[in-house]
């Protein structure tokens, strides 16, 4: 019987759906047509056969030809011998691919741990039972046992429980997840947390994860005591006995946190354990959040977002502390309206979105009404940035079938259903019509502070912020 039938016959017989049988059939067909024998697959064939260089490969492709593939090794290990060798070669790609995938995650935690000044003051309400000094020691040493454990970590990650499956970026915060479910679910007194086992359990910073006894077991190695520890006790204690101060600022800074949300909702600035979040308040020119994502800018963005926190409190605009939490990036808001961004990053080609980039500053800003409203003023932008507005083309969006034009990742759906692009943007200029997408256009890249103070003269135009 050939491979193709017994994993077919596989499939019906361990009581799959049809479309989900249906689902991987396609991708064992068009596997097959791309290697021609399964029998002689290398892992390049499989990591390309994932991750083709196609530019409108979306995430959902990615994760069926994934989840195909581990699933097809686990039929032949159990059903289809002769095909061994296959199962080998695809368990050994995986197995690189997540090992390698925990170490960059880890890497990059790690490094967002900034240095810490020295003359740091911290908030007098977290200074009960020690002094300023002891608090500041105390501090640094949990930072540096943290990144002791990202060493450990990045050097064999399977111990500690690290995904060697399919998932997704939120399974790779397991560290300071378990950290901060110690305090969500614990009570402190004198260095010590008492932590309700049923509650840490039943906590998803806990249920997401699994084998969480390999990160007790890695946080016991570098000096974390875990006793009385059991999935039965009604209780456990966990304590760090060669300074219980780092206890009891570890309980300090997660315990002001508000509990009970989804992990990726812990911005990565309180991950990274920035010393602005104890720091006293009465010092602090900005809000803490803010000011812990300034501390990763360049001091060129770091000028342009100060200016434009002082131009957004004009217009009664401030930081959204609930927009923040749940995305991880400050937004300067009022009602439901959002103030100018600008951020590190630049926009790789053939992509709507911008990555980050360490000089480079952008924004993205969608322009329609403020062409006929001021259009002196936008001839001025539109002539600074002739490759962001190209008045020159009339245009056309994605569902025009525009060849020189890299469609948005919906624009087949669009194409199959006959639907206009749901971004579509219509402006008129000069008495000609434009069109455009407007999640594939409008990207600012490479501004400067006279720049920025151009795009948001007409940003206050076209959102009628007054």
């Amino acid at each position: 019987m050939s491979s193709k039938q017994a994993y077919q016959d596989y499939l019906t017989r361990t009581k799959k759906t049809e479309a989900l049988i249906n689902k991987k059939m396609d991708c064992y067909n068009a596997f097959q047509a791309t290697v021609k024998d399964v029998a002689t697959i290398t892992q390049e064939d499989i990591y390309h056969f994932i991750r083709p260089d196609e530019a409108n490969c979306r995430a959902g492709q990615i994760k069926n030809a994934n989840e195909f593939f581990v699933h097809f090794a686990t039929f032949i290990e159990k059903e289809y011998p002769l095909l061994a060798d296959t199962a080998a070669v695809i368990r050994c790609y995986f197995h690189s691919r997540f090992e390698s995938m925990a170490k960059k995650h880890v890497a990059n935690l790690r490094g967002t741990i900034l240095p810490m000044p020295n003359n740091v003051k911290i908030d007098p309400r977290h200074l009960t039972e020690m002094s300023n000094d002891d608090f500041l020691k105390a501090f640094a040493q949990w930072r540096q046992i943290v990144v002791s454990c990202y060493d450990k970590i990045e050097a064999a990650p399977f111990l500690w429980g690290y995904p060697d499956y399919v998932t997704t970026d939120g399974a790779y915060s397991r560290l300071m997840d378990i950290l901060f479910a110690v305090v969500f679910c614990g009570k402190y007194h004198q260095g010590v947390i008492t932590v309700d086992t049923k509650k840490i359990f039943d906590s998803q910073l806990v249920k997401c994860h699994r084998k969480p006894d390999r990160m007790i077991a890695g946080l016991t190695e570098v000096g974390f005591v875990f006793e009385n520890y059991s999935k039965k006790s009604d209780s456990f204690d966990v304590s760090f006995p060669a300074n219980p101060y780092v206890i009891a600022v570890m309980y300090a800074y997660i315990s002001q946190i508000t509990p009970n949300k989804q992990s990726w909702q812990y911005a990565m600035t309180l991950k990274s354990l920035s010393y602005r979040f104890v720091e006293d308040p009465n010092l602090q020119a900005y809000e803490a959040v803010f000011l812990a994502e300034l501390d990763y800018d360049t001091e060129e963005l770091q000028e342009m977002k100060r200016w434009l926190y002082g131009e957004a409190a004009k217009y009664d605009f401030c930081v959204d502390m609930q927009s923040w939490e749940k995305g991880g990036v400050v937004h300067l808001t009022k009602g439901s309206k959002k103030f100018l961004t600008l951020k590190q990053g630049h926009r790789e080609a053939g992509t709507n979105h911008f990555e980050s980039h360490k000089t480079k500053i952008g924004t993205k800003v969608s322009f329609i009404h403020t062409f006929e409203k001021e259009p002196e003023k936008m001839r001025r932008l539109c002539n600074r940035f002739p490759h962001v507005f190209r008045l020159e083309d009339s245009g056309t969006c994605c569902n025009d079938r525009n060849p020189e034009k890299t469609p948005h990742q919906f624009a087949d759906k669009s194409e199959k259903s006959g639907k206009r692009c749901a971004f579509v943007m219509k402006f008129t200029f000069s008495g000609v019509a434009y069109k455009r997408c407007g999640l594939a256009n409008f990207f600012f890249e490479d501004i400067t502070l006279d720049d920025a103070k151009m795009i948001l003269e007409m940003f206050l135009v076209e959102n009628k912020i007054k």
